[in-house]
Formats: structure tokens, sequence, C-alpha cells
């Protein structure tokens, strides 16, 4: 139910990238206590903040499109090497993977694309969140 609602949410407001907001929401639902998905939930923000200004250094520098690739491939390495490890780490590798194939395929300013990226997380882990805290103060349903 959260990714649906953060997707549909960025969708209707029109802001772009309804994807990112929904796998944001998507994370904090992994977890086999209420601590572990909150967790997440904060592993996410944290990492997708640091994840942001490693991407901002790096395009800030308006570099060419083969240097970008090359950051690329070295992104999709340390990803694939931290994210059995530790999800936290590994966001700070897998979001300037996302900003700089979305900027290599559709450049756009990069203010706008850094703090997309963050305001769809932030939407996102907070729907995910209301959800989670939504249905554990419900409680279970059981007979009486």
């Amino acid at each position: 139910m959260g990714p649906l609602a953060a997707g549909s949410a960025v969708t209707v407001m029109g802001l772009g990238h309804p994807h990112w907001a929904a796998v944001a929401a998507t994370v904090p639902l992994v977890g086999s206590t209420l601590a572990a998905q909150l967790a997440r939930a904060a592993h996410r923000l944290a990492g997708t903040l640091v994840g942001c200004l490693l991407a901002l250094s790096l395009l800030a520098a308006h570099p060419p499109a083969a240097v970008l690739v090359l950051a690329i491939g070295a992104l999709q390495v340390a990803t694939e090497l931290l994210v059995t490890r530790h999800y936290g780490i590994a966001v700070i590798c897998i979001t300037p993977l996302a900003l700089l194939l979305t900027e290599l395929g559709s450049p756009a300013p990069v203010d706008a694309l850094i703090g997309g990226r963050l305001d769809k997380s932030l939407l996102g882990v907070s729907a995910a969140v209301a959800i989670l805290l939504a249905t554990r103060i419900r409680g279970p349903r059981g007979p009486s």
C-alpha cells in the first residue's frame, strides 16, 4: 500500500519520477519487526542524503559523458559489493548511480534533479512509515 500511495501522490501532483517515491516507500516494508523497518527507513533517508551530496559534487563539474559512464560503472560495482552487507551504505552509491543515469539520459538542472530525488525519497519513506505505524497502533484483529 505504501508504494502505491507514494507513487500515486507524486503522479497526481505532477512532480515526475513517481518510481523514486514508490521505491523509497518499499524499502521500510522489509524487516521482521517494526524496529527493523524503521531502521531501514532511516538508512534510506540518510543514504539518499549522502548520495545526493556525492551526486551533486560529481554533477556540479558538468563532466563529459565519458566521465559519467565511468562513474556509473564504478558506482554499479560498489553497489553490488555493498548491498548485501549494509543497505544504508549501499544507498550512498545507489542514489548517485540513479541520478547520473538520469542526467546522462535526460540532462536537467542539477539542483532540480537532486531536490527531486530528496523530496521523492522523503515522501516515499514518510508514506511507508505512516502506514507501518498506523497498522501497529490498530493492533492485531482476532476473536475477542
